[in-house]
């Protein structure tokens, strides 16, 4: 059970590492956009790739911090490798899917790869709801002594 722990808060830590090197890329070009063309700043595919950066630093954060609390939850550990999946899949959905979203456009109609980010963020908004009833269940069984 610890290694799947450990496995959580070094993939968080990757995560945080990927959302630095994105930053360092966003910041490059907000920086050409300010400087040549201000409507770009705007423009679809710099709202979601600053929402892709912004989102994909805290889904690492989320990540160690469940790592950090797995052994305070008392599912079975399927449950935690399920969870843990989830929590991949929405940080998958918010970081490289989104990017590709953000550089293929936007529809008027539903893409499938925005349903598959729909999806991935499902997985997630589970994961983390069942790990944060189990860790409340365990406060409220030990009582405020």
């Amino acid at each position: 059970m610890a290694r799947l722990a450990l496995l959580n808060i070094a993939m968080g830590f990757f995560l945080l590492f990927l959302a630095t090197i994105a930053g360092i890329f966003n910041a490059f070009e907000l920086t050409t956009a300010y400087l040549n063309d201000n409507s770009a700043l705007g423009s679809w595919l710099m709202v979601l790739s600053q929402s892709s950066h912004g989102h994909t630093a805290l889904f690492g954060v989320v990540e160690i911090l469940v790592g950090l609390t797995m052994s305070y939850s008392r599912f079975p550990k399927i449950i935690k490798i399920l969870q843990s999946i989830g929590l991949l899949l929405g940080s998958f959905a918010m970081g490289p899917l989104l990017l590709t979203r953000a550089y293929l456009g936007p529809s008027a109609s539903i893409s499938p790869l925005g349903a598959i980010i729909g999806l991935c963020l499902c997985c997630f908004t589970l994961s983390l709801l069942s790990h944060s009833a189990a860790i409340w269940l365990r406060t409220l069984e030990r009582g405020y002594k």
